[in-house]
């Protein structure tokens, strides 16, 4: 109690041992875990939790029509796109690219503080400009839960589907 008490409720078990054990305790991690909940002694501070994109079902899956098929035989016929987490500085950026899979070229991107519905949504946008009218092209995702929207909302012209 004396050494959570002490570092005003941050320390947890981990650190409660740590401390115990700098001081000449020969003890388990476990039995301090035990003894601090018996106590009721709660540390205020959580770790933070990684990013990660899956949600559960949110919405309408798509069939794996690629499937693994991760060359195409001429320019916009497939693109992929996912998004990606990246720590810059004390910040996380995420960053929504479209590849064409012909030439393996970054058609689109966006990049964002938040892995959201508006960071997917931009990339295919701003991607589709390039195509010609009638010309048709398959996007291919993780199905993560910002691709997982109705394919209207998420592309944005009601003439093409993702």
């Amino acid at each position: 109690m004396e050494i959570f008490e002490k570092n005003h409720g941050r320390y947890g078990h981990r650190r409660v041992h740590t401390e115990l054990v700098k001081q000449g305790w020969t003890i388990a991690k476990k039995t301090v875990l035990k003894l601090m909940r018996s106590l009721r002694l709660v540390c205020k501070v959580r770790r933070k939790k990684r990013y990660s994109s899956y949600k559960g079902d949110q919405g309408k899956v798509a069939p794996n029509v690629l499937n693994r098929e991760f060359e195409a035989d001429g320019p916009n016929r497939k693109w992929v796109t996912d998004v990606t987490e990246f720590s810059v500085g004390d910040q996380k950026l995420y960053l929504s690219p479209i590849m064409d899979l012909f030439d393996r070229q970054i058609i689109a991107y966006s990049v964002g503080l938040s892995p959201n519905l508006e960071l997917t949504n931009n990339s295919p946008r701003e991607a589709l400009n390039i195509l010609k009218p009638g010309q048709n092209v398959f996007v291919h995702s993780d199905q993560g839960f910002q691709y997982q929207q109705d394919a209207r909302r998420l592309v944005g012209r009601p003439d093409l589907y993702l």
